[in-house]
């Protein structure tokens, strides 16, 4: 600590180099709060992405009908999903399917990205069926058929 008196009727005035210390804001808070969560955390819960998914991304809402093909560039960086086609079991004929979009396709493709990173495959293990694949995603296998479950 160093005195120093700035007149000579002045009284001394004490200066400190330690700084003092101010509140956190509860932003800072929060951060510090998940930063202790994350050193606590297993190192192999971590999930990756590919670069190319953190720089460009699906669409977040239904781009439409008419839309078949959806392209995103983010400098060198390029993504394009094409719309493709399923057997209708019904009519027996190829019908035309929309582009994904929302927060479950994104999770579903973050999910099948992770597991590729993780295990250095581009080959990924998803189940039985798309049912048991879902339901290990915690996702509702039926989502348009809320009562579908209590009929079968």
């Amino acid at each position: 600590m160093r005195e120093k008196a700035t007149q000579p009727d002045d009284p001394l005035i004490v200066e400190s180099s330690v700084p003092t210390l101010q509140s956190l804001s509860r932003i800072q808070q929060r951060l510090i709060q998940s930063a202790g969560e994350i050193v606590q955390e297993d190192a192999a819960a971590i999930l990756y992405q590919h670069t190319v998914f953190c720089q460009t991304a699906m669409p977040y809402r239904d781009p439409g009908d008419h839309a078949r093909v959806w392209e995103r560039v983010n400098g060198h960086t390029h993504l394009k999903i094409i719309a493709g086609e399923a057997m209708h079991p019904e009519e027996g004929r190829l019908i035309a399917l929309g582009l994904p979009f929302g927060p479950k396709p994104r999770l579903i493709l973050s999910h099948l990205n992770a597991e590729a990173l993780r295990t250095g495959s581009p080959e990924i293990e998803i189940g039985a069926s798309l049912t048991a694949f879902v339901k290990r995603l915690r996702l509702d296998p039926n989502p348009y058929f809320p009562d579908a479950a209590a009929c079968s």
